[in-house]
Formats: structure tokens, sequence, C-alpha cells
């Protein structure tokens, strides 16, 4: 079996699951209620007033609803496959274990990636609208939504790859969860101090945030050194899918 058939297989089985409804949810409710506490701030002759909604809508959903959601969304995926021993089955074929926590991985990142996509969706429909109720004479900065968009998706690559690295390390779910709920409540603090190049769960909202200062003091350019940043958030991305897809196939045989 290929490994592009694997993936195929891995998406068929997730396709009549009810994770969809669970990744409109989070953007839905942060834009519209972001925007519409906004739309009494903003004037019509505001310069810049498509920015600061979009950095605002941000700022809690990189914090706190994009890691939380994908939480659930890696528990659903690893739940479906243990459901009538199907991990078992999958495991009795000759496919080597790691190959097929990779295929997962795969698909998971591709939620990720859903996930930021119907954000951004939303935010456009909904900034839109606000335009339109206040007479905002700005023009929608489609390239700012789509760089940041993208921004927010590579960010959080990191923090899947660690979340799916729970899922895959621990058979109770409520330990995964646990323990991501500890480090997404942490990621705001952590963000603030100079270990936060070592905490995935910061690196959205620490990319967010210095955008938000970056406005409010008509800077050029973000204050974040990138080259440790890459290096760091590669070699983390890289040792969590490692230690994920060694460890899948033996905790299925556990």
């Amino acid at each position: 079996m290929t490994f592009n058939q694997m993936i195929q297989i891995e998406f068929k089985k997730v396709k009549r699951s009810k994770i969809l409804p669970i990744l409109i949810i989070a953007p839905l409710l942060i834009i519209v209620s972001g925007i519409n506490s906004l739309i009494s701030y903003i004037t019509p002759e505001d310069q810049g007033a498509w920015q600061a909604m979009f950095v605002q809508s941000c700022l809690l959903f990189a914090y706190y609803l994009l890691p939380l959601t994908m939480v659930v969304v890696s528990i659903l995926i690893i739940q479906r496959e243990n459901a009538n021993n199907g991990i078992l089955k999958m495991l009795s074929l000759p496919i080597i274990p790691s190959r097929m926590a990779l295929a997962k991985f795969i698909v998971f990142l591709h939620y990720l990636l859903l996930e930021i996509l119907i954000f951004f969706l939303f935010f456009i429909i909904a900034g839109l609208y606000a335009s339109n109720y206040v007479g905002l004479n700005d023009p929608v900065p489609y390239g700012y939504v789509l760089k940041w968009s993208v921004l927010l998706f590579v960010t959080a690559i990191p923090l899947v790859a660690f979340i799916w690295m729970l899922a895959c390390l621990f058979k109770k779910a409520f330990l995964s969860i646990g323990l991501s709920m500890f480090m997404v409540i942490g990621s705001v603090f952590i963000a603030n101090t100079n270990a936060w190049i070592l905490f995935p769960f910061s690196y959205s909202g620490k990319f967010v945030s210095e955008e938000l200062s970056r406005i409010s003091n008509a800077e050029a350019s973000l204050d974040i050194n990138l080259y440790p940043f890459i290096a760091a958030s590669l070699g983390l991305t890289l040792l969590f899918i490692f230690v994920s897809s060694i460890r899948y196939g033996k905790k299925a045989v556990n």
C-alpha cells in the first residue's frame, strides 16, 4: 500500500465524523462577537480599521480557541480509529505503524488548514457587513488578511504536531485534554517571556500580539527574530512527529 493510498483511507475514515461543525463553531463565535464589539468604535474615516478588526479577532482565536479546537479534533480522530478495534485490524495488515501515524497527522494537518480557511472566510463576510454598517471607506485588504491567515497556519503547525503527539502517547483522552488545556492557559504568560520560542502553544498568539503592538506603535515590522524561531519550531515539529510515529503503533499493541 502506497503512502498516498494510506492518506486516502484515513480521509475516508473521518468522512462521516462530526469534526466539521466543531471547526465552524470557534471562528464563528470569535469573529461575530469581536466585530460586533468593534462596530461601536469604528468611524467611516478610520484608516487601518480592517487590520484592527482582524488582529482583535485573531488574539483570542490564536491563543485559546484554535488550540482547543485542534485538541478536540485529535481526540475524535484517535477515538474513531479505536472504535471496534479498528486500529488493531489496520495493524494486522502489512502496514508500517509509523507511516500510518504520519498519514493520520497529515489528515489532522488538513483540518488545521480547513479551520484557518473557515476563519478567513468568516472574517471577510463579517468584516464586509461591519464595513457597510458603519460606512467605512477603507478598502478590504485581502492580501493582508490572506498573509496573516497563512502565517497563522504555519505558526500553528508545531502546535498541532505536539497535540498529535499527546494523542498518540496517552490512551486516556482526559490526560491529553488536561495537559493541553494547562498549556493553553499558560500560553499567554509564556508568550511574554523569552521561553516562548520553545513553547508551541504561544507561537500564533505571540505573532498576533506583536502585530497588534506594531499597529499601535506605527512600526514597520514585527519585533521578532525569525531565524531562532524558525530553527526552534522546525526542530520541535520534527521531534514531535518522530515521537508520535514511534509511539503510535506501540500504544495500540499495548
